[in-house]
């Protein structure tokens, strides 16, 4: 290990203990004038919902917080949006000492922001060592955002002359932090593009070193993300009688099974998928009415159909019924296997925790397709950013990764 990680290393365990010890010293929870007009909305210590950039009369925010932060000094939140004041309207020199400040003092959003300063280079000039050497005291304080940032950066080489190595199982807890606590959506794709990077990275160090002929056919080195935009998305009768309402990429409210008039919806989909025979969500949906009609088996080209263009919905819902040999779908279990696994790479919630669930309980253990515990985790951590808080997905993704972070 090198001096520089050492020191490292150190200093961030040495301020962790003292903030586990002595408690970071945060600014009070008494809301003042500076959080009315200056909170930050992902700051995870915040008092209010925050606001964004725009949303701030700049100019007008930093008289407030100064005045404040005079009659508060010690107010390490307030110093920090006196820093994030100044720093938006250009004047980095005159926000830094700010964000120093309040970073020195502990206040988590304050770390991660000074860091992030200096790992963007606008105002400031780039330092990528103290970068990082802010972020990991926010990360040992489990500041939310940091682990993302962290790891792409790091992902990037941009932590390589400061003498980091993380490995795998580091980066992936350091994601995890940062998909459990950020809800879909607000990271505007960076915990997607984390979560990938690190999917494809145990993807890459997992396959065997042999040509590629002979590689495994289901770990392809790339997986092409679906795209519905190759296919007709023009709204069809079928798609308004027979949608699924948890398919991704229906183009019409989806029906529960209940509310399906299947006779009529069993016309009007073999209707659509004569017009557009190469459509896989028509394929899907009519192979989906057949199904619950007792007529799976007139069915079996159209999910087949489905499956193949890697229509999301069907290869997980093909993938599943094909275990367990429903609806008259012949039982294969390690195609079907297969096929969630690839439901869980285009992104279905369902397949990415559906597929680890099935490997731990056992259910694929005589089968060929890839179980490697990386790859899953990191399926696990996807699905965490799509189901937006849900207690019982929750739960299981928490079960989850804690009996895959047993596997040997």
């Amino acid at each position: 290990m090198s001096a520089t990680t050492t020191r490292l290393l150190s200093s961030t365990l040495l301020f962790a203990l003292a903030a586990t010890l002595c408690g970071a010293p945060r600014a009070a929870a008494e809301i003042n004038a500076c959080d009315r007009v200056a909170s930050h909305p992902s700051d995870p210590d915040k008092v209010l919902p925050g606001f964004s950039r725009k949303q701030i009369d700049l100019p007008k925010a930093e008289a407030i917080c100064r005045a404040e932060l005079a009659r508060e000094p010690l107010s390490a939140r307030t110093t920090f949006h006196l820093g994030r004041m100044l720093y938006y309207q250009g004047k980095g020199k005159d926000a830094w000492p700010y964000l120093e400040k309040s970073a020195a003092m502990g206040y988590r959003q304050g770390m991660f922001v000074a860091g992030f300063v200096l790992y963007d280079g606008g105002l400031l000039p780039h330092d990528d060592c103290r970068t990082l050497e802010l972020w990991r005291q926010s990360l040992a304080l489990e500041h939310p955002w940091t682990g993302a940032y962290l790891v792409d950066a790091y992902l990037d080489g941009r932590f390589d002359r400061c003498g980091l190595k993380l490995t795998d199982e580091q980066m992936q807890r350091y994601v995890v932090l940062s998909t459990s606590h950020v809800p879909y959506g607000e990271s505007e794709g960076r915990m997607e593009k984390v979560v990938q990077r690190l999917a494809a990275r145990a993807k890459a160090s997992a396959a065997p070193a042999a040509p590629a002929a002979a590689a495994v056919a289901n770990a392809p080195e790339v997986v092409k993300p679906f795209d519905p935009s190759k296919y007709s998305q023009s709204v069809t009768e079928c798609d308004r009688l027979a949608s699924h309402p948890e398919d991704p990429n229906r183009v019409a409210p989806g029906r529960e099974r209940p509310e399906i008039d299947l006779p009529k919806a069993i016309e009007v989909c073999r209707a659509a998928v004569q017009a557009d025979p190469k459509n896989p969500r028509l394929n899907y949906l009519y192979g989906r009415v057949l199904g619950y009609s007792g007529r799976g088996a007139e069915g079996l080209a159209n999910r087949r159909a489905a499956v193949d263009a890697d229509y999301p919905q069907a290869l997980f819902v093909i993938g599943y019924i094909t275990v367990f040999g429903m609806n008259q779908q012949p039982k294969d279990v390690c195609q079907g296997a297969e096929w969630i696994r690839r439901s869980a790479y285009q992104g279905r919630v369902a397949g990415q925790l559906g597929f680890p669930r099935y490997v731990l309980a056992g259910m694929f253990d005589g089968c060929p397709v890839r179980k490697d515990t990386q790859e899953m985790l990191g399926f696990v951590a996807a699905a965490r950013q799509q189901f937006k808080g849900d207690y019982y997905q929750g739960l299981l993704a928490d079960m989850l990764d804690e009996d895959l972070g047993k596997r040997p």
